[in-house]
């Protein structure tokens, strides 16, 4: 057995294109070690693995480089208590570089925490990748600029914490948590095309997604952004605010007792949620633009649904196939308020008893013209209120 205890340190620094190329290995079997490792370089592939086994292991890997050289990174460490830092920085005018900086993090035990930051300059791609089985762990991913960006984190275990922020164009945000009492926080500022992704499968969960930008110059045409929520458990919580022209919100929830808040304020944004279970709670609101759409579908029992459009020409469904509220269940509540004009919306209440359903358009202080409004019930003891002002 192979046992390090102290600081190893791996520092690379190159004078020529011929010592340009850089690689570092690091292995430790043992307790209580660390592993630094530094890189500098100018135009060619920097490389660097750091292995730890066993507890209380701390690793970082700092990476620079100049004219757009690509970097990679990977840390491994096995036991308890371990931290691991990654950090690489890319400078120069190597555009369009898409491979450039390489991340990945992969921890197995408990307590582990675990820090990624990439910065890249004119068009280079960076990816960031975390991986952590066990209890306690926490993953902060920060990318800063570039070009095609991606990160991704996978959490197995309990009381994990995953938080994600990116800036740059072509964004790719993904997190997967499995267990309870997980936290999931995705911020992505950027103005194209950009997808944000929040999976999460327990009891007590947490997610929140920000995203900002929207479509470049109001152009509508594959440069919006994407926000996606999953959850399947109970008593979870999830939360979208998106300030972009042309932002996409969905949610999809399974389960009881849930809580799901969406938010946008701009132009021809999109919010949907599809809800399974009883005793759920959704609230959407779209304020200060116009031309948005809303459509929502609750199966189950006991839910709430609200939504708020305020602006011109929204729509809260458009057909009898593609509702703005349809609950299939008992005692289920909508209510819908829309304030602008031109807007249309709908609501189907179906196979269930005691549901009421309130439309308001406008309103006494600021009247509203040319709005519709579309109640369907089947069942008894149902009530629906429409007022237009």
């Amino acid at each position: 057995m192979k046992k390090t205890i102290g600081t190893l340190l791996a520092l690379a620094l190159f004078a020529s294109l011929a010592a340009a190329q850089t690689s570092s290995t690091v292995s430790q079997t043992g307790t209580n070690q660390k592993a630094t490792v530094t890189q500098t370089g100018t135009q060619y592939l920097q490389t660097s693995t750091v292995t730890q086994s066993n507890s209380s292991n701390v690793a970082s890997v700092n990476q620079n480089s100049e004219n757009g050289a690509p970097q990679t990174a990977t840390v491994t460490q096995n036991g308890v208590g371990n931290l691991s830092t990654v950090s690489q920085t890319m400078i120069g005018s190597n555009i369009y570089n898409t491979s450039g900086n390489i991340a990945y993090i992969e921890q197995i035990g408990n307590g582990n925490r675990s820090n990624q930051t990439a910065y890249s300059t004119n068009w280079n791609g960076e990816n960031e990748h975390g991986v952590q089985h066990g209890n306690n762990n926490s993953l902060v991913q920060n990318m800063y600029e570039g070009y095609t960006n991606s990160v991704d984190a996978t959490q197995i275990g309990n009381n994990n914490i995953a938080t994600q922020y990116t800036t740059g164009a072509w964004l790719g945000g993904t997190v997967n948590q499995t267990g309870n009492y997980n936290q999931a926080y995705q911020t992505i500022n950027s103005n194209i095309n950009n997808y944000g992704t929040i999976n999460q499968t327990g009891d007590n969960n947490y997610a929140v997604q920000n995203m900002s930008g929207g479509a470049y110059n109001d152009n509508l045409t594959n440069n919006e952004n994407h926000a996606t929520i999953t959850q399947d458990g109970n008593f979870n919580h999830s939360s979208q605010t998106m300030s972009g022209v042309g932002d996409h919100q969905t949610v999809s929830v399974y389960g009881s007792s849930n809580t799901t808040t969406q938010t946008a304020s701009s132009d021809y944004d999109q919010a949907s949620t599809e809800i399974h279970g009883n005793n759920n709670r959704t609230s959407e609101a779209q304020s200060g633009g116009s031309t948005n759409t809303s459509y929502n579908y609750v199966q189950g029992n006991g839910n709430t649904l609200t939504v708020t459009q305020n602006g011109s020409s929204n729509v809260s469904g458009t057909s009898a196939t593609d509702l703005g509220i349809n609950q299939v269940g008992s005692n289920d509540e909508a209510s819908l308020s829309q304030y602008g004009n031109s807007n249309t919306s709908t609501i189907s209440q179906t196979a269930g008893n005691y549901n009421v359903a309130n439309v308001y358009q406008g309103t006494l202080s600021t009247p509203s013209n040319l709005n519709a409004s579309s109640v369907m019930q089947t069942g008894s003891s149902n009530v629906a209120t429409i007022i237009q002002h």
